[in-house]
């Protein structure tokens, strides 16, 4: 049991650290999405995202709200899958939109996984 303890808190640290990198990266495209084309719209959607993603990873980190936080972390990566994915399909354009869907599809397959092993 202990070492199950031990692999599952190493696993939390390390999903806990992946939706912080996922958040951050969510957040400088929006950043970037702003500077260069004024987009205020992506701006705050970007910045809330990232910052619901960050709080998901803060709460996969500890035991209590751990569910929690694989279910918010899922669930936004489900919502910009669908969104990006979708403005991937009508533009063509690989960026910004098919890099936020396949970083989203792949947070979000990972992130259920994790999830389904509670």
């Amino acid at each position: 049991q202990t070492e199950r303890n031990q692999t599952m808190a190493l696993t939390s640290t390390f999903d806990a650290r992946l939706a912080y990198i996922y958040g951050a990266f969510l957040i400088f495209g929006g950043i970037f999405g702003f500077v260069r084309s004024q987009s205020v719209e992506s701006f705050i959607i970007a910045g809330l995202a990232g910052g619901a993603v960050i709080y998901a990873g803060t709460n996969i980190s500890t035991i209590r709200n751990k569910q929690f936080g694989y279910r918010l972390a899922t669930g936004v990566a489900f919502i910009l899958l669908g969104v990006m994915g979708y403005r991937f399909y009508l533009g063509g354009k690989f960026m910004p939109a098919g890099l936020v869907a396949v970083a989203s599809l792949l947070m979000f397959v990972y992130n259920a996984l994790q999830l389904n092993k509670l």
